[in-house]
């Protein structure tokens, strides 16, 4: 990298700090996400010319499938063991919504097979960014109506449990923190394995190195706790401004033009209306 590029790096990673920052003070949905993504792509649209390289991704992507992973713990296991068929009914509808949602966007947006799928799965939104990015999708759009339809769900949620005379859960609950040894260990296998998917071309190599390093040693128990804060957030920093650097090159003028009203009220749309089929299930 040349000088101009680590100054570019700079000026990326300071105004998706700033996003942050300002998403978690106005109580944003995952606002070391969103409010970066935000930052930078109205920094991008003014005309800022910035970048995230792509080894500082893919080092996110590693420490981030790594958080993803720690979340299969033997006690989730067994939960999940209880309930069979909630999580049936659960993966039917959610294979619906998203087999509705691909075929609209292609049906009215002429979207592609892998952008419409993208856009239109239900799930964690740093693993589909991830995915985009590597297929050579269109990321930006994608980022768009998934993180719109985060932003409207978690708007939505609260008023359904009124609704159905429910309250949201109490978290008093204090995640344990994965020891620095193991955090030190699963970071350089979660490398070495990420490198040698790359090889083979898998989309996502590093962030699904992450998580299958995290998984195994989480699932049998060998290792306990989540990453600390000060790993996580950083990453998820670094995740935000490369979905906002996906708008650099485009101008104001050409967001009517390309029909991006149109994708941000069907981003609306999809979580309203698949999470009412859920409900009427």
């Amino acid at each position: 990298m040349k000088a101009t590029d680590y100054i570019i790096l700079f000026k990326t990673l300071l105004i998706g700090s700033v996003g942050g920052v300002i998403a978690l003070y106005l109580s944003f949905p995952a606002p070391f996400l969103m409010g970066p993504a935000i930052a930078v792509t109205f920094s991008c649209l003014m005309g800022i010319k910035l970048q995230i390289s792509s080894k500082l991704r893919d080092v996110s992507f590693i420490f981030i499938g790594m958080s993803m992973g720690s979340s299969a713990t033997p006690e989730v296991i067994e939960t999940a063991k209880q309930w069979p068929s909630s999580f049936i009914i659960l993966a039917i509808s959610l294979y619906l919504i998203m087999l509705l949602g691909a075929w609209s966007m292609r049906r009215f947006f002429h979207f592609s097979a892998k952008s419409s799928i993208l856009a239109s799965t239900p799930g964690h939104l740093s693993f589909v960014i991830a995915l985009s990015d590597d297929l050579k999708s269109d990321t930006k759009v994608i980022a768009l109506i998934q993180s719109v339809r985060i932003l409207f769900l978690t708007l939505l949620i609260p008023s359904i449990l009124i609704w159905m005379d429910l309250s949201l859960p109490e978290n008093n609950f204090i995640p344990q923190i994965m020891h620095i040894k193991w955090i030190i260990i699963l970071g350089i296998l979660a490398a070495i394995l990420g490198y040698g998917l790359k090889k083979y071309k898998l989309p996502a190599a590093y962030l699904i190195a992450g998580m299958l390093a995290s998984t195994l040693p989480h699932i049998t128990g060998v290792v306990e706790g989540v990453l600390p804060t000060w790993i996580i957030i950083p990453c998820f920093i670094i995740m935000g401004s490369l979905i906002g650097t996906r708008f650099s090159d485009v101008k104001l003028s050409e967001l009517k033009k390309n029909h991006y009203p149109k994708y941000l009220l069907f981003s609306i749309i999809i979580p309203y209306s698949g999470y009412s089929f859920f409900l009427c299930l």
